[in-house]
């Protein structure tokens, strides 16, 4: 039996998808065996059906594709911050530790006119010193020969830190005993303060030098406490 061209394209798209019966899909085969016209009609036909885009399907890829680049530049927003964050704490800490490294650093105290003093009291020879507490101190013993008359001095210096005279307040005071009372206090004919530098050979050494040098080094000194002739 012989279709029109108009009953065989109507069946064409049900050909097409293959959901016709195995009558209408003989009868469109025999027809387009024959027909020009309608063979083009299906290759036409069947270009733009492979070409058809579905707005609806499309409008949610490109929703899609927006929500999965905002998430990836919210993640990397939140990355950076993070990043950030944590960059500027390893900083603050580098400098923390920096600044405990350099205020922890032992130095030698220097002497203003009256944060150091010397005093013979009931215990002793008493040093107090003013504004910092003081981390390291060393006494010296000397033996001086002058005028045919061997002298007795005490000798010292005190060491503190940046993180000590920061902590400490200005009038807070410390006691460091030069020389006890029931030992040789009363022998000691004078006390000097050395304000030189730390673990320098100078002050190692002092005990062992000529009496003109030691002498010339004393004049360098500051001279604290003096027994009373």
């Amino acid at each position: 039996m012989k279709y029109p061209c108009g009953v065989i394209r109507d069946i064409l798209p049900l050909y097409k998808d293959e959901v016709c019966s195995e009558e209408s899909r003989g009868a469109v085969e025999e027809h387009l065996s024959e027909c020009d016209e309608c063979s083009e009609y299906y290759k036409e036909l069947s270009d733009d059906r492979e070409n058809i885009v579905i707005p609806e399907i499309e409008d949610h890829k490109a929703d899609s594709l927006r929500a999965v680049k905002r998430r990836i530049n919210r993640g990397v927003r939140v990355a950076v911050i993070i990043a950030s964050v944590l960059l500027v704490i390893c900083i603050i800490l580098i400098g923390a530790m920096v600044t405990m490294r350099d205020m922890s650093e032992r130095r030698t105290i220097e002497y203003n006119g009256s944060n150091i003093t010397v005093s013979m009291k009931s215990e002793g020879l008493i040093a107090t010193v003013r504004g910092t507490w003081y981390s390291g101190a060393r006494i010296k013993t000397v033996h001086m020969e002058a005028d045919g008359e061997v002298r007795l001095l005490k000798i010292f210096r005190l060491e503190d830190t940046e993180w000590d005279a920061f902590k400490t307040g200005k009038n807070k005071t410390y006691d460091l005993t030069i020389a006890y009372a029931d030992m040789e206090a009363d022998m000691v004919d004078a006390v000097y303060y050395y304000s030189g530098e730390l673990n320098d050979d100078i002050f190692k050494g002092m005990g062992e030098l000529p009496p003109e040098e030691l002498a010339e080094l004393l004049g360098k000194m500051t001279l604290l406490w003096e027994k009373s002739k």
